[in-house]
């Protein structure tokens, strides 16, 4: 695997996991919410490996492999913090941050993970 510098041109590690914190944040995920966590990881996690084209399950599955996690309850949890997440908050800044009109049915693990990939080199 290359280098995180080199994939992320030159931003740290820690700089982009902020960066998907604070986006995640501002986009209506609560603070206090466990998924919260897990959905930072998992895209950092994709974005990293360039698993930016594949789809969710082959991610999940890399991710609870590498990082010894079980894989349904990091799903659960991200289930949890999306169906959780601060609607009018979601409302108003999702336009803004992903260019595209907001719409309940991204708000799954899948759609969401994938939305926030093809939009991270933007967010970060």
């Amino acid at each position: 695997m290359e280098s995180i510098n080199v994939i992320t041109n030159e931003k740290t590690e820690r700089e982009i996991k902020n960066s998907i914190y604070n986006t995640l944040v501002n986009i209506g995920i609560r603070p206090s919410r466990r998924g919260l966590k897990e959905l930072v990881n998992l895209i950092f996690f994709a974005y990293t490996n360039d698993y930016i084209d594949e789809n969710l399950k082959y991610i999940l599955e890399k991710y609870s492999k590498e990082k010894n996690v079980n894989f349904e309850r990091m799903i659960d949890r991200i289930e949890s913090a999306l169906k959780d997440i601060d609607l009018i908050k979601c409302e108003k800044r999702f336009k803004e941050i992903f260019e595209v009109d907001f719409d309940n049915s991204y708000l799954t693990p899948k759609a969401f993970i994938t939305l926030f990939l093809i939009k991270i080199d933007f967010l970060i």
